[in-house]
């Protein structure tokens, strides 16, 4: 009965002492950095006719839909590529609208569907697709991190004119080599954070005692 009647007694002094140590390894412990999750390289080799491309090429990710089941949106719009251009454009929350769905769908768990697509300002091109695991995401995504960013790195890219003969017209053929990188901060377990509170309570609290 004494030690159902301590524990009753102590467990909310310890309470008391927990709940602060779990606020203050929260606000000092710092996260990990911003880093490289994963990276997908592509190489293209296209022609396409009839075809034209006057402001560029763009290199998008097709994904799911979040509001418009059955639908696809595009990742990566309105960032166009001329002939023989090469450098890296960084996206995020504050330049593109369609990043917080891209992040949400790379971090829920699902094997999702990709397609990483080049094509020209009226959305006509194409590329491949696969799920989620299958361009090496995760198991099956990249559930339990943060997306900071999404990079586009563009290595190189040709682009010259096509002509296959009558009846396709006029087309352009290009080659491309890019690299998709994501970025972003791997979130800690509320389980950890909690076993690290401990780790630092309890020893305070045998001080206290002795």
């Amino acid at each position: 009965m004494f030690s159902l009647l301590l524990i009753f007694v102590e467990a909310p002094k310890m309470l008391c002492k927990l709940i602060p140590a779990v606020f203050s390894i929260l606000w000092i412990t710092p996260l990990p950095a911003n880093e490289l999750l994963i990276e997908i390289p592509l190489d293209q080799q296209v022609s396409a006719a009839p075809f034209q491309a006057p402001e560029g090429l763009q290199f998008v990710i097709e994904f799911p839909s979040l509001t418009d089941p059955g639908d696809f949106e595009r990742f990566g719009r309105n960032v166009f590529w001329q002939d023989d251009s090469s450098g890296q454009f960084d996206f995020t929350r504050d330049n593109s609208p369609d990043f917080p769905q891209l992040q949400f769908l790379l971090t829920n768990g699902a094997d999702d569907w990709l397609n990483f697509l080049t094509h020209n300002s009226l959305g006509r091109g194409g590329g491949p697709g696969n799920a989620e695991s299958d361009w090496g995401f995760g198991n099956p995504d990249l559930i339990g991190n943060q997306i900071d960013l999404i990079r586009l790195v563009v290595h190189k890219l040709e682009i010259e004119s096509y002509s296959p003969g009558p009846p396709f017209g006029d087309g352009l053929e290009w080659d491309a080599r890019i690299t998709w990188e994501f970025w972003g901060t791997p979130v800690p377990e509320p389980a950890s954070l909690i076993i690290l509170a401990l780790s630092l309570a309890l020893p305070r609290r045998l001080r206290c005692r002795r």
